[in-house]
């Protein structure tokens, strides 16, 4: 999992840019969102670019949907807030998480 949140671009990607401006922008955009619960459209709105483009440039440099970095990376950080002996009620309110989710995971 932990590979799949690093913002680092594989190597034989073709540079572009623009392009990997715009991913590392992305990138930093869904970091400073951990806390939250947000589409995939409110984060093509907070980086200033279309969703068509989020999705692509995050595919391709990532290799990864943007979903599911956004989705892993907010699980990362909620083992993150078990470990510092958080209950599954304080993670659920302080990520935003869903009580789909929670009582999906609970353990």
């Amino acid at each position: 999992i932990l590979s799949m949140v690093g913002n680092q671009i594989p190597e034989n990607t073709h540079i572009n840019t623009h392009a990997t401006d715009n991913y590392k922008m992305i990138v930093k955009c869904l970091n400073e969102a951990v806390y939250e619960n947000i589409s995939s459209e409110e984060m093509a709105r907070r980086c200033g670019i279309s969703l068509s483009s989020l999705k692509k440039i995050f595919k391709k440099y990532s290799g990864i949907s943007v979903k599911k970095y956004y989705n892993n990376l907010r699980f990362l950080k909620a083992i993150e807030l078990m470990n510092e002996g958080k209950s599954m009620a304080e993670i659920s309110d302080i990520l935003n998480f869903s009580p789909v989710f929670i009582s999906s995971v609970s353990i």
